[in-house]
């Protein structure tokens, strides 16, 4: 029974990829086989390349389920989807009718079915990693998770990013005034919008997918991103200015189907939810890291201008944008909003 099971899994997610114009394949090199008798099979498709803090999790996360399960487990990573037209949206429909098993969306692709996860996308309301993390780890960050399960989702866990900055083509940016103007691409999300508009600039709803041509058109001026997507993605090609504003956050909820998961015997369901803790950690360790290499890379590149905020320049930023919060009280949460505050206080 689990044999056929597999097998239709297998057939229906080969039936989507098949929607992809050019032909995909897993991440290793070698040929892996599509049936495994007595093997719990795993898809596990994310967006970008392998050399991102997601791209490294997901392979550390396949090494150590492989490991502690004896073998039972396989994990089949789909790497780098956004190449071949996929995107997380299609990715979360996957995960709800368990054609694949684990998928790592940014925050934004969540907004409209869980409003709450926006508090993410506040400007300048996390001031560290440690800040966050405490945020994640707390009773406010398990709330919003919890809120996944009755939309047919269950959410494992955050994975980091990182904290944006602002590229564009058009000038430098150093004061929000500068920003008057520019059309800057954002993900789905409400709070994003308002942060834009907060200084006057013209927010454009794109998929990552669409962002290096939109850039490369003209059709945009610029967007926010992390130092690790830039990068990775060349987005340094159709981009002349990089300010370090980081001000806001960038992280994914790594999600899965219930049935899936409920299908697991307690000891293979412990083991896979404990090696889920352990990417974690991982994942968090390394996406600090990762941002900073990219980020040295990129002040060798001879065509980008970085731009580095003052302590003066931060505050008139964060006294602009900061005054959007009372706008998502009802949206988010004031609980929520304000319990994140009250961590700031904590030590990191």
């Amino acid at each position: 029974m689990e044999y056929r099971r597999n097998v239709i899994k297998i057939v229906c997610f080969l039936f989507i990829l098949a929607l992809i114009p050019v032909q995909t394949k897993a991440s290793e090199d070698e040929y892996i086989p599509l049936f495994l008798p007595n093997k719990i099979i795993v898809n596990f498709v994310h967006i970008l390349p392998e050399n991102t803090p997601k791209g490294l999790a997901a392979k550390y996360f396949k090494k150590i389920l492989e490991e502690r399960s004896n073998g039972k487990f396989f994990v089949r990573l789909f790497s780098d989807m956004a190449k071949k037209g996929y995107n997380d949206c299609r990715a979360i429909i996957a995960i709800k009718k368990n054609i694949i098993q684990l998928a790592c969306p940014s925050f934004s692709k969540f907004s409209k079915i869980v409003p709450q996860i926006q508090i993410f996308d506040l400007p300048f309301l996390f001031t560290s990693g440690g800040h966050l993390h405490r945020f994640e780890n707390s009773k406010y960050g398990q709330k919003i998770l919890n809120l996944f399960q009755s939309k047919g989702i269950i959410g494992l866990a955050y994975w980091d990013n990182g904290f944006k900055c602002m590229f564009n083509n058009k000038r430098i940016i150093k004061k929000p005034t500068d920003m008057a103007g520019l059309r800057f691409r954002i993900m789905p999300s409400e709070v994003l919008k308002a942060q834009f508009k907060a200084v006057k600039a013209q927010p454009v709803v794109l998929p990552f997918s669409k962002v290096y041509n939109a850039i490369k058109s003209g059709q945009v001026d610029g967007f926010e991103n992390t130092w690790s997507n830039f990068y990775s993605k060349k987005f340094y090609e159709v981009q002349k200015y990089a300010t370090l504003s980081y001000h806001g956050y960038l992280g994914y909820v790594l999600i899965t189907n219930q049935k899936f998961l409920d299908s697991l015997s307690p000891d293979l369901k412990k083991i896979f939810l404990d090696c889920v803790q352990l990417a974690t950690q991982y994942e968090r360790e390394i996406a600090s890291k990762v941002n900073q290499n990219f980020y040295l890379k990129a002040k060798q590149l001879p065509n980008l201008t970085i731009t580095q905020l003052t302590q003066q320049d931060k505050k008139e930023w964060q006294r602009v944008m900061t005054k959007i919060y009372p706008q998502f009280y009802s949206t988010i949460g004031k609980d929520l909003i304000q319990g994140a505050l009250k961590l700031r206080k904590l030590r990191n």
